[in-house]
């Protein structure tokens, strides 16, 4: 004690916690060590979740962009939507001098 008063172990501002013990210290380390591994694991975790989500929002894009093209084509087509097939192109010939198209329905 200096001048009769208690010796406070607590910053001016109060942002850091009171010491109980000479060992409190290394005590925190400890519990804060294996918090920031858990934390670790679980942003890991959290982190391949979003990866997933972000493939399968993708494919949902996807697959109403496609949706809307085949309701166009349907719509274009009108009541002879019957005599078309749809088909997707597999294969383009690169060549300016030929237009050749592989696709994978009929023949």
């Amino acid at each position: 004690m200096l001048n009769n008063r208690p010796i406070s172990l607590e910053s001016p501002n109060n942002t850091m916690p009171r010491i109980a013990t000479p060992t409190a210290p290394i005590a925190d380390v400890l519990l804060n060590a294996g918090q920031v591994r858990e934390l670790s694991e679980e942003n890991a975790q959290l982190r391949r979740e979003v990866a997933l989500l972000e493939a399968e929002t993708a494919a949902l894009r996807e697959s109403a962009v496609a949706a809307q093209q085949v309701e166009s084509l349907l719509g274009a087509v009108g009541d002879q939507a019957s005599r078309f097939l749809s088909a997707s192109v597999v294969l383009r010939d690169p060549s300016p001098a030929h237009d050749r198209v592989v696709v994978d329905r009929g023949s």
